[in-house]
């Protein structure tokens, strides 16, 4: 049905959890995407542990894995109100138990920080952010997943450099999200990576013209590829990678994009 083959089978695919079950399935399958499944605070609403098994097992008998994407609407791991914070812990805990259904390769978290937001109460937050992590921390060792924070609106790297150097573990690390980068950073693509390059574990892949955040196809605006991939092949670092194009017709340009940046920088995606 579909004849082009995968180019990257190592890399991944966003996909939202009820996208995959109920309409891309078979084209899955078909061109081997790892899925990086979506999953909202309906997918945890309306769904059941059986569901997440019928899919996890499909995946499996099909040789392929998956990674996760937790839910990030209104929520915040540092919130100044605790109720909210304790929602925010109670959809990610509930998400690292798919996560663990799944055997995920990793799961990404949004901070929940703007600094314009939390102005004048950075501190609190910090605090706050600190003891919820730490709880998700202990839960993601024993499950054996990898926690990766991924940059959304924070300017730089300040943020996430202070929660790794309090935080030390081989599964908690950074996603570079590098079309976030692009549109809300105040800091540059270099400053990120030497910031935060010994932790960094995953990418998301998107691009954009440095407005607004339109996850278009790799290679397509503004995002400078060709600095990420040589400092990648520069510091011998090679991440999880997932595309993160939101149009169905970018995918596979995408793919094609990132397997010529990897040839050209004698790169190769994750394997697993």
């Amino acid at each position: 049905m579909y004849s082009i083959n995968n180019p990257v089978p190592s890399a991944f695919v966003c996909c939202p959890f009820i996208l995959l079950k109920e309409k891309f399935w078979d084209k899955i399958i078909s061109l081997k995407i790892n899925p990086e499944i979506g999953i909202t605070n309906k997918v945890l609403d309306e769904y059941f542990i059986i569901d997440f098994l019928e899919v996890a097992e499909m995946l499996k008998e099909n040789g392929l894995v998956a990674t996760i994407h937790a839910p990030f609407w209104d929520l915040s791991i540092g919130a100044l109100d605790p109720l909210v914070r304790d929602v925010t812990k109670k959809r990610l805990l509930k998400t690292l138990e798919v996560a663990s259904i799944f055997n995920a390769k990793s799961m990404v978290i949004h901070t929940g920080f703007d600094t314009w937001h939390y102005l004048n109460h950075e501190e609190s937050w910090m605090r706050n952010a600190i003891h919820t992590l730490k709880e998700l921390v202990d839960i993601a060792e024993r499950l054996g997943i990898l926690l990766v924070l991924e940059n959304v609106f924070e300017p730089g790297p300040e943020i996430h450099l202070r929660i790794f150097e309090q935080i030390r573990s081989p599964y908690l690390g950074f996603c570079l999200d590098v079309g976030h980068q692009n549109v809300f950073a105040a800091k540059g693509l270099s400053f990120w990576l030497e910031s935060l390059g010994p932790w960094l574990k995953q990418l998301h892949l998107h691009d954009n013209h440095g407005r607004k955040d339109e996850h278009l196809r790799l290679g397509s605006a503004g995002v400078d590829f060709d600095f990420l991939f040589n400092w990648l092949k520069q510091n011998s670092i090679v991440p999880i990678m997932t595309v993160e194009a939101h149009k169905e017709e970018d995918v596979l340009p995408s793919l094609n994009t990132l397997a010529q940046y990897l040839k050209h920088y004698e790169l190769e995606a994750a394997s697993f």
